[in-house]
């Protein structure tokens, strides 16, 4: 009798892990078949996370260089030398060259009202005593009369006549530009006093 007991409560044990094995055989097919689906498991996320999309690199404008104009081609002309006398004493004036142009010279010149620049390129020396130079005892007399003052440098041509006194021997030169028709003009060198102590004509 104990040896037929013991037998069935063998074959007992035996079924009983049989059964647990069969369901613990399935949780795992479970488990495995819930992480395969994305099955949320104990409030997990289903997915990955989204990658944040990527800022945009903003675009870099490059300035657009500004043009320049082009450069005049001018052809300058020799002038005469006149002799000048002054309160204080006397000597030379020589137009070493003057050009006729259409434009200033530089960005920040302004460019001619009246059509065009003649720029006198002169060279002021005392012979005797002293001689005051200044740019304004230069004016411009045109065919009709009409009289006009210097630039004094809104042209942009330099460096410009600078006014100062020169003792016998001494030379001081300078630029006196005028805005000025293209036409026939004359040069009028005055003394300290306004009187006319010279003249040149320049033709067009």
């Amino acid at each position: 009798m104990e040896g037929v007991s013991a037998r069935h409560a063998l074959r007992t044990t035996l079924s009983a892990l049989r059964s647990t094995g069969s369901v613990l055989t399935l949780v795992g097919v479970l488990a495995l078949s819930g992480c395969a689906t994305g099955v949320t498991v104990a409030g997990a996320p289903t997915g990955l996370p989204s990658e944040a999309a990527p800022t945009p690199t903003p675009l870099l404008e490059t300035p657009t260089p500004s043009s320049s104009p082009t450069p005049e081609q001018v052809t300058p002309v020799e002038g005469p030398t006149v002799d000048v006398k002054g309160a204080t004493g006397a000597g030379r004036i020589q137009l070493e060259t003057y050009t006729w142009r259409t434009q200033g010279q530089g960005s920040k010149a302004l460019p001619p009202e009246h059509g065009s620049y003649l720029v006198l390129d002169l060279a002021w020396t005392a012979t005797e005593g002293t001689l005051t130079v200044n740019p304004l005892y230069v004016k411009l007399r045109g065919g009709d009369g009409t009289e006009y003052q210097p630039t004094m440098g809104v042209d942009g041509n330099e460096p410009v006549l600078a006014t100062r006194k020169l003792n016998t021997g001494e030379t001081a030169t300078g630029i006196v530009a005028f805005d000025v028709p293209r036409e026939n003009v004359t040069v009028v060198f005055t003394d300290e006093t306004g009187i006319q102590a010279a003249q040149v004509a320049i033709t067009a």
